[in-house]
């Protein structure tokens, strides 16, 4: 039963994430998603909802169907600007209501609008061939986790890759210092439907690779996305949303470091800053004499 609303306003259990924003909703987003149910959804969390496109309306939420049509409700928003209106897609409002733990987050809708996407798609039979190139030369590198002819390195739509490298700067007894490294890894399946999980593995020096698999099977995307932010957290002391902040560099930590250069670096909440140049060093690693130097088979530390 959906929590009830008080003067107007959407219940404590239910963050107010779409507070002050005015949306349209235009085309049929299936079966088991009804506008009534979408708009229900967007009034609980603060928003509000309305047939037509006005100068008040801030989001127009369409499907691409109705975006390639040029329907009434494109028009409109187009007329008033990408500034003052954006074409969205649906993911927008799922992503939003599930992020950080399924609490609910504002993320940026740039990320989302049906013009970027429809670039995308224009250019996604050449991005596919690439990737497929790429991911089988690059099968070995996790073949022991997930079968490269059945999986891929999952990919979100700001076009980070899954495979997220972590690093810590380990002191040895001959005061050497020794760099371990663990990877985490978000699989997505070929076939349909599409299920995701989660794998990792360790090295170090002088050690044998250690394959993090056990215990891990295939979910849908937002189960085994949990999965995937809470080892993040286990091995780095943050949580990934919190990946731009500043992580902890306590023993015995992991550390994570941004990609540099423009390269992706995922959808982040909104208002996180994303570097621009330098280049990763010893100096963003995490250095400590304390920090334990293996971790066991089952991932944990």
């Amino acid at each position: 039963m959906a929590p009830r609303k008080r003067n107007g306003r959407p219940t404590a259990s239910l963050k107010a994430i779409f507070a002050g924003k005015v949306f349209v909703l235009s085309g049929d987003f299936g079966e088991k998603i009804a506008h009534a149910d979408i708009e229900k959804y967007i009034v609980l969390r603060g928003g509000s909802v309305q047939k037509e496109v006005t100068a008040e309306t801030q989001f127009l939420v369409c499907t691409m169907a109705n975006y390639k049509k040029d329907v009434a409700h494109v028009k409109a928003a187009r007329r008033l600007g990408v500034n003052r209106c954006k074409i969205v897609s649906w993911d927008f409002l799922e992503d939003c209501m599930h992020a950080s733990s399924l609490k609910g987050r504002w993320l940026d809708p740039r990320d989302y609008q049906l013009s970027r996407v429809a670039t995308r798609v224009r250019d996604g039979k050449m991005e596919q061939v690439r990737l497929k190139i790429q991911f089988e030369n690059q099968g070995h590198d996790f073949a022991r986790l997930a079968d490269p002819k059945l999986y891929i390195i999952y990919i979100d739509q700001a076009y980070l890759q899954y495979k997220i490298i972590l690093t810590r700067l380990m002191l040895q007894k001959n005061k050497a210092y020794k760099i371990d490294k663990f990877t985490i890894y978000l699989f997505e399946s070929n076939a349909l439907p599409r299920l995701y999980k989660v794998g990792a593995k360790y090295t170090t020096k002088g050690k044998a690779t250690q394959w993090l698999g056990e215990g891990y099977f295939d979910k849908p995307f937002f189960d085994a996305f949990k999965e995937f932010k809470a080892l993040f957290k286990e091995k780095t002391g943050d949580e990934w949303d919190g990946r731009c902040d500043g992580l902890k560099l306590n023993p015995p930590y992991f550390r994570y470091v941004l990609p540099l250069d423009r390269k992706p670096v995922g959808i982040l909440p909104l208002g996180c800053a994303t570097p621009t140049s330098a280049s990763k060093s010893k100096s963003d690693l995490v250095t400590s004499k304390d920090a334990r130097s293996s971790i066991s088979g089952d991932g944990k530390q």
